[in-house]
């Protein structure tokens, strides 16, 4: 893994502790890194944008809905400090076109997620069923 990749994330952390953000928020952002950091060394790749995003969609389907959603929040801080070396509140690019997004749509990866690969994740809550969730969260 190269140096700018862990410096931008231990930046990222800092930020986000800096900010107050939740446990949860922050653990997220960890694992999230720590997985991609894996997946890249693994396949003796460099960080690239590109290569961030594929690989979160195709792990998509095994994510439940809240560790994805904090999944593409921490992929878009990255992005961002290695395309604008800071980390803004409107990302420099939204995620259009990631994780289940179709050009016939709106453009919002939240509401074409009907679109998705990943139906077990569009389950509708009931009265009867509790919503589903991943082990960790």
């Amino acid at each position: 893994m190269d140096e700018e990749y862990a410096r931008n994330v231990e930046e990222v952390m800092g930020y986000l502790a800096a900010k107050g953000r939740s446990r949860r928020a922050v653990r997220g952002h960890g694992e999230c890194y720590s997985m991609l950091a894996s997946y890249l060394r693994e396949n003796k790749l460099p960080y690239s944008e590109v290569k961030a995003w594929e690989w979160l969609e195709d792990i998509a389907s095994k994510l439940c809905r809240t560790r994805r959603s904090i999944w593409i929040r921490a992929l878009c801080k990255i992005a961002d400090l290695y395309a604008t070396g800071e980390i803004v509140q409107l990302h420099y690019r939204d995620p259009r076109r990631r994780i289940g997004c179709t050009s016939e749509t709106s453009g919002s990866w939240r509401t074409t997620a009907a679109t998705s690969k990943a139906p077990a994740l569009r389950r509708r809550r009931s009265k009867i069923t509790a919503p589903r969730s991943c082990d960790s969260c």
